[in-house]
């Protein structure tokens, strides 16, 4: 497996992340080439891990919360509370930002979760790579 160096983003469900970031280049024209440069340094560490790792804990799915545990069983992400997986996310993040009903402090309260959960996830990415760059990754 090739070195990838630190400077690149690393993501799972690469297609998706690709296509928020084009969505957001278009409609922030501003800010467009930054993203479209963004998009040229990910790296799709799910097709990495589909090709040259498996465990049998993961259960045949090679979402990140199957594969963490198996690389890092004290990253766990239902102790995260209430958002605790993508979903839940972007609830959270749809009635902080657009429902008129939520209070400011349920708005700091979504905030604080979706920080926690964004943190669970970069420090997923890095445990992840470091894992695969290792060595780790052999089946």
């Amino acid at each position: 497996m090739a070195f990838v160096p630190w400077s690149v983003q690393r993501k799972f469900h690469f297609q998706w992340f690709c296509h928020i970031e084009e969505q957001l280049a278009l409609r922030h024209a501003q800010h467009a080439a930054n993203l479209q440069t963004l998009i040229t340094r990910i790296v799709d560490l799910e097709a990495i891990v589909r090709d040259h790792y498996y465990h049998p804990n993961m259960r045949g799915s090679f979402s990140i919360k199957k594969v963490l545990p198996t690389i890092a069983p004290d990253m766990d992400y239902s102790e995260l509370g209430a958002v605790a997986d993508g979903t839940a996310a972007q609830a959270a993040y749809l009635y902080a930002c657009f429902d008129p009903a939520t209070t400011a402090e349920r708005k700091e309260q979504y905030r604080q979760d979706l920080l926690r959960y964004c943190e669970r996830d970069t420090w997923a990415m890095v445990l992840l790579a470091q894992h695969l760059q290792n060595g780790g990754g052999r089946t």
